[in-house]
């Protein structure tokens, strides 16, 4: 009997120190571990992901955007990053996915995943309510349309941490010299509505000096067609050409 008590008492002393060692309480409710996966992760074999952002030193203010394409190996394929000028947070983030979108789509790429931190610029674009009268509805809109095309395209957000790569890509450009604007003066000819029809156009800078320019035959069609073929060779040719500030001015 008596052993039996020495037995129970140290086995007490025993349960008080464990618990007070480890500050757990025997009787409080039982609340899991939450594990959040801040890891950035590839796209599935066949497809590649396009992580985007935007940055903004205040609100507005100075602006950057930037972003990254990755394969199923994590292998980096493309990427850019480029100073906006003053704007906000959200019209950063938006030109950054319209511009993604774009570097996606130009370079053949068919199966993308867009991942980007802004929950209210994901939340814009994939909803399919009007957004009219939004003050940003120019660029939401762009960006409906780009993901729209004949592929397979899909935005998600992510945290901040999984965008870390394209984060720091945007950020890099906050200071850098914004491009100055260039004008394209484009015209369509056409000897008779139809008839034979050409096209040309023009690229000046600032100092209205000469940059670029074109003129072709485009064969029989109407005065309207030869126009819009025109802006069209004329958009291309400043792309591929690099200029990314451009003022479009036509006659028609």
């Amino acid at each position: 009997m008596y052993f039996s008590q020495i037995q129970t008492a140290i086995s007490q002393c025993f349960w008080q120190i464990n618990f007070q060692d480890f500050n757990f309480q025997p009787n409080a409710p039982y609340i899991p571990n939450i594990v959040c996966d801040y890891a950035w992760h590839p796209p599935p074999e066949g497809w590649v992901k396009l992580n985007v952002d935007g940055s903004c030193l205040s609100n507005p203010g100075d602006a950057s955007a930037g972003c990254l394409l990755r394969d199923a190996s994590s292998n980096w394929l493309l990427g850019f990053s480029f100073n906006i000028g003053e704007t906000s947070v959200l019209a950063a983030e938006l030109i950054g996915i319209s511009f993604g979108l774009q570097l996606a789509w130009l370079n053949g790429f068919r199966r993308v995943i867009v991942e980007s931190d802004c929950l209210k610029a994901v939340k814009l674009i994939n909803n399919e309510k009007d957004i009219f009268f939004h003050p940003l509805a120019a660029l939401i809109q762009d960006c409906r349309r780009l993901m729209k095309m004949n592929w397979h395209c899909c935005l998600s957000h992510v945290y901040r941490e999984q965008n870390f790569c394209a984060d720091s890509l945007a950020r890099q450009s906050h200071g850098l010299q914004i491009q100055e604007m260039v004008k394209l003066n484009v015209d369509g000819s056409c000897l008779g509505n139809p008839g034979d029809a050409s096209a040309g156009g023009l690229l000046r800078d600032a100092s209205s000096n000469w940059l670029l320019g074109f003129g072709f035959n485009i064969g029989e069609t109407s005065i309207l067609a030869a126009e819009l073929i025109g802006i069209s060779f004329g958009l291309q040719l400043a792309w591929l050409n690099g200029f990314r500030r451009v003022i479009v001015e036509s006659d028609v």
